[in-house]
């Protein structure tokens, strides 16, 4: 089974705090494709157990198989949210020094992060028009547009409250089929500067499920 498939939409994150209580939505989400593979199992146990047996062993499964995946889910979407908000702070700090950002600075900040997220595939940036300037695959001359994201316009009305996590999307640099952790950075005034996005690709995540084991 291919993840994409029994992958529903993830539901918007709110602040640093409520993010691990809203990795457990996404876990009942994820949850769905978790039990048809589990009613799966159970169907293939009962041609050779009894009814009773197979039942409990199927609730015992699932009860298991949610906490560990609770846990690891959770896990995940701290590791991100952090990186995402040590990124913005950064661009924030270097907008405090002038009213551009500096190339290696902002390259510096997103590899920095980026080495602690192996269940990503990049972390990117993009300025207040949605232009996405840095990171990998970015081309300046020629940038990829977030514009028209509905992530980018909930950051727009919001700068700088929280993260975000969009459904199953196909990336514009990356062009795989990923989901878009991201928040925004703001200029020292308060006002919406831009995005920074982290791309976790749906192989990824399965590949992350795949590991929890009863």
């Amino acid at each position: 089974m291919h993840l994409k498939y029994y992958l529903p939409m993830m539901k918007y994150l709110s602040s640093p705090e409520s993010s691990l209580r809203a990795s457990s939505a996404t876990l009942k989400a994820l949850l769905y494709w978790l039990l048809a593979t589990v009613v799966a199992t159970i169907a293939l146990q009962s041609l050779v157990y009894s009814r009773e047996r197979t039942v409990e062993d199927g609730q015992k499964t699932t009860r298991n198989l949610t906490t560990l995946l609770e846990q690891s889910i959770s896990e995940s979407a701290k590791r991100i949210d952090l990186a995402l908000i040590n990124v913005a702070a950064a661009l924030e700090a270097e907008l405090k020094r002038g009213p551009q950002l500096d190339d290696g600075a902002v390259l510096n900040a997103i590899e920095l992060q980026h080495k602690h997220l192996p269940e990503g595939d990049a972390i990117r940036v993009s300025n207040a028009a949605g232009a996405v300037l840095w990171g990998k695959g970015a081309n300046k001359a020629a940038p990829a547009s977030y514009a028209d994201r509905d992530f980018f316009a909930e950051h727009m009305k919001q700068p700088g409250q929280r993260m975000t996590v969009t459904e199953p999307i196909l990336g514009r640099v990356s062009k795989i089929w990923v989901l878009a952790f991201s928040r925004s950075y703001r200029y020292p005034d308060g006002r919406f500067a831009g995005v920074v996005n982290a791309a976790v690709p749906l192989d990824n995540l399965y590949q992350l499920i795949s590991k929890v084991n009863v």
